[in-house]
């Protein structure tokens, strides 16, 4: 969970699936449906799975793995791989249907599943609207984490699982606004007051979270929050330019790590997930001449 919802982009695809293959051995050895017999760090065959039973051994740890695999795939942009584990998500151990958290964080990770796979879709914006809107009544029943209710440990992990329910959330809704926007300039195409209401509600909630959340990522969720309520056009471009204003320094630095790594993706700069960021400099870049 905290490489995810991490900014750290050295992650490499090793880096975090041999954590998951040993986790799945850990959890699946009562069965011996899995066995990481043979696999090497460096061995290009960390990147295939050998899909054990969800059913065996300790289900819980196993969902919770596969789950925040595949969105760490998501975020080195590698969807085939991803795939591989969505029929694994969608078999969520019974005691976790009886989880508000955990069907919160389900049915965001099925709102992104949609963004990658299905929005040429005709439903596409209808049924990710619909899945974020049930994943954040369940986030309202389950309530925030408290320390003196709960073990330290229990608390971090409650808060991580909410922080990464709040960015795909947030994610999905930006990414359906785009998906429905014209050939006008996008902060003339403000979303829905429903929709700006759910994504305002869920910001706030969101940086109320404080230790989780990283500046960048807040700075980059307020400057798309103003274009999606159409929020003015010149501060949003101001907004904008400091959030790029390193992308070239990590763009290098990247690379390097990349060469280091023997051809090991490392992470997408966080900025890099969202569509609409590149929507936005090309629409002040057309419209404006700014660049």
């Amino acid at each position: 969970m905290k490489q995810l919802s991490s900014l750290d982009t050295n992650i490499c695809v090793t880096d975090f699936v041999e954590i998951s293959h040993l986790l799945l051995d850990i959890s699946t050895s009562e069965s011996g449906c899995l066995s990481s017999n043979g696999i090497k760090k460096t061995d290009s065959s960390m990147a295939d799975w050998s899909v054990g039973c969800v059913g065996a051994g300790d289900e819980l740890c196993t969902w919770w793995t596969h789950l925040i695999t595949c969105g760490l795939y998501w975020r080195h942009g590698d969807t085939s791989h991803a795939q591989q584990h969505y029929s694994l998500v969608r078999k969520c151990p019974s005691e976790l249907l009886n989880n508000d958290l955990a069907l919160a964080i389900g049915l965001a990770f099925c709102t992104r599943k949609m963004c990658y796979d299905d929005k040429a879709k005709k439903n596409f914006t209808d049924m990710a609207w619909l899945h974020c809107q049930k994943s954040f009544s369940y986030l309202e029943k389950d309530g925030f984490p408290l320390m003196r209710k709960s073990s330290k440990i229990f608390a971090v992990m409650q808060k991580l699982a909410r922080g990464i329910t709040y960015e795909w959330i947030m994610m999905t809704l930006l990414d359906v606004w785009n998906n429905k926007l014209s050939d006008e300039p996008c902060w003339e195409q403000s979303a829905p007051n429903p929709m700006r209401r759910l994504y305002h509600t869920i910001f706030s909630q969101f940086i109320g979270l404080r230790d989780y959340c990283d500046s960048k990522k807040v700075l980059t969720f307020k400057l798309l929050g103003r274009a999606l309520t159409g929020g003015n056009p010149i501060t949003t471009w101001y907004m904008l330019k400091a959030l790029l204003s390193n992308q070239s320094d990590a763009v290098k630095s990247s690379k390097s790590s990349a060469k280091k790594s023997k051809g090991n993706q490392p992470l997408l700069e966080f900025h890099c997930q969202f569509q609409v960021i590149q929507r936005l400099r090309k629409d002040f870049f057309n419209r404006c001449n700014l660049n």
